[in-house]
């Protein structure tokens, strides 16, 4: 399987995005994998490039007041016109990770990228919502 993961935290450094997508790369034993950032509008070209690549994407972003960091909602409007035309079929998954104690605050962040799915045809294949 072709695995394309999107660390989507605005830090240089990637924060615990990066960590959870570093984290998850053992867990692909066999896969084909690909990681790239999604800090802002200079990454999406090269993200959206390899969406067609993709039979999975990972995106591990961090909430902000409740939803996606801003940068990611322009990156979804263009990655929807990109699957829509070139009729993309991947699973999206998403890793949501916040400062709150509990996991279950990442449930708002999570339904967006499940409704974005549905509006644009993608498979959404779950997210995990951790706590601090």
């Amino acid at each position: 399987m072709r695995v394309l993961i999107l660390n989507a935290s605005p830090k240089r450094r990637g924060g615990a995005s990066k960590l959870f997508s570093t984290l998850l790369r053992p867990f692909l034993l066999g896969c084909q994998v690909k990681t790239l950032p999604l800090r802002g509008p200079g990454d999406y070209d090269a993200a959206l490039a390899a969406l067609p690549w993709a039979e999975a994407v990972v995106i591990s972003a961090p909430l902000y007041v409740d939803g996606a960091p801003s940068h990611v909602l322009p990156f979804l409007e263009r990655a929807e016109t990109v699957c829509r035309e070139k009729k993309l079929d991947f699973k999206l998954y998403v890793l949501s990770n916040n400062g709150f104690v509990e996991g279950r605050q990442n449930e708002l962040h999570l339904r967006l990228y499940e409704g974005w799915c549905r509006r644009t045809g993608v498979t959404w294949g779950g997210g995990l919502g951790v706590g601090g």
